[in-house]
This record gives C-alpha cells, sequence and structure tokens, in this order.
C-alpha cells in the first residue's frame, strides 16, 4: 500500500501527490485500488470511539500512460491519476474538501 500525499492532512483537504509514487508504478505496473480514508484527519489520539471509513474505487488502467516515456512527466500524469481517483471517491461520500 502507498499513501500518494505521503502524508495525512489534518484539515482534510486533499493534498497533491507524489511523482515518486507515479514512478513505482510505472516501473512495476501493479493493479492499483485507489482508497479514500475518511474522517482520520479528525481523530485525536488516543481516543474510543472516532468514526472513520476507507471506500474504494475501481482498479485504475494506465495502459496508455505505460506507452510513454519513462520521465518525470510520465510519473506525475500517473500519480495525478490516482488523485483524481481517490477525489471523486471523496466526492461521493460527501468528504471532498476543496484546497
Amino acid at each position: 500500500m502507498l499513501y500518494p500525499e505521503g502524508t495525512r492532512h489534518k484539515d482534510g483537504v486533499l493534498g497533491k501527490g507524489n511523482r515518486g509514487v507515479g514512478k513505482i508504478i510505472y516501473d512495476t505496473r501493479p493493479v492499483v485500488i485507489p482508497t479514500a480514508l475518511i474522517g482520520l484527519n479528525h481523530w485525536k489520539f488516543p481516543g474510543i470511539g472516532q468514526k472513520a471509513a476507507v471506500v474504494f474505487g475501481q482498479p485504475l488502467d494506465f495502459s496508455d500512460l505505460y506507452l510513454l516515456q519513462d520521465c518525470k512527466e510520465t510519473h506525475q500524469l500517473i500519480v495525478d491519476r490516482v488523485m483524481a481517483a481517490i477525489a471523486e471517491l471523496l466526492k461521493a461520500e460527501g468528504a471532498y474538501i476543496e484546497g
């Protein structure tokens, strides 16, 4: 499992994806399932009874991007697609916060 943002944002705003994640995907060609973690940004540790959800999307297709050159721009396009899919999951759950 990779976290494309690299961190959890306490304000709930979806951050920019790390291009290095795009490079890893380009090199290894895994099945990528976008996943949204909802509510974790409000958790205070330790705590009991805090609500959160995990939402899974459909596998992403990068076949068009795998045809492109192995370069920074391609890696960014890959991670941008991942982040767009996560944003769509958040929107569908009413949890998307515009940054």
